[in-house]
């Protein structure tokens, strides 16, 4: 078996067997883990049939998580990945143990998990369901003041509002399906696809607003510089757009917290 370069011995002597026996049990219990680690997402992380499968993997890897860095990346990688699930019984099994993980275990990975979380929203072609999921969860991020509370809290924000200018814009392009003879399958079909959607966008629209309203006073100073005119206008749109009285009272904290300014003066 190869040494993996650094048990090679030097010219003129090496280490002990014994620190080489121990050299090689590291390597392969590393390969191992890696082994269990790819057996866990082949078999079960992506397995089509069985939810409660999946929601095992996913706890098996907070768990991992939350013991050990090895491999630290591609299990956070794997285990965020499943608040898109498109079971709901999986997504609520993958958000309570990261937050667990993030407010009892191991707090200190409350930013890492947090980013995981946000570049997932971000994914090109994920669906409004999955970022639905995300915001929900990144809104329930604990947030501390200090320098390193304030990056997250504007890291946040921005991803806050990319998504609401990507829900906004889905919005207004939504427009009911034309030209289909009344009480045909097809409109039926069309209107409850539509339904669905426009709920689930409310949602989100309603989630990002919280989410904004809650990590804007751990802003630095001068933060609330970084919401552009564009989504002001996009607020009033909100407030006018028919959405559900608690939307609109999320709209209008914020355009409160937005006139009155960091320090309420």
């Amino acid at each position: 078996r190869g040494w993996g370069g650094r048990c090679s011995p030097p010219p003129g002597g090496g280490p002990p067997p014994r620190v080489l026996l121990l050299w090689v049990l590291e390597a392969r219990l590393l390969e191992l883990y890696g082994e269990f680690v790819g057996a866990l997402e082949a078999q079960y992380l992506y397995d089509p049939g069985l939810a409660p499968r999946r929601s095992f993997a996913v706890r098996t890897l907070v768990a991992l998580l939350a013991s050990r860095p090895t491999l630290e990346a591609r299990i956070l990688a794997l285990a965020c990945d499943k608040l898109g699930d498109p079971d709901r019984a999986v997504v609520r099994h993958a958000s309570h143990s990261l937050r667990r993980l993030i407010n009892v275990e191991h707090p200190a990975m409350a930013a890492t998990v947090a980013r995981e979380a946000m570049e997932l929203a971000r994914r090109t072609g994920a669906s409004e369901r999955a970022r639905y999921n995300c915001v929900v969860f990144l809104t329930q991020v604990r947030l501390r003041r200090g320098e390193d509370g304030q990056e997250l809290a504007a890291a946040l924000v921005e991803t806050y509002l990319r998504l609401f200018e990507v829900a906004t814009g889905a919005a207004q392009d939504a427009r009911p399906a034309k030209h289909q003879k009344k009480g045909s399958k097809r409109k039926k079909k069309a209107a409850a696809e539509a339904s669905a959607a426009t709920e689930v966008r409310t949602r989100l629209l309603s989630a990002l607003l919280t989410g904004i309203n809650r990590a804007h006073p751990f802003l630095p100073p001068g933060g609330s510089d970084a919401i552009p005119p564009k989504h002001v206008d996009s607020l009033y749109r909100v407030l006018h757009g028919g959405n559900s009285p608690g939307t609109a009272v999320q709209a209008l904290t914020l355009l409160f917290s937005l006139v009155v300014g960091d320090h309420g003066d």
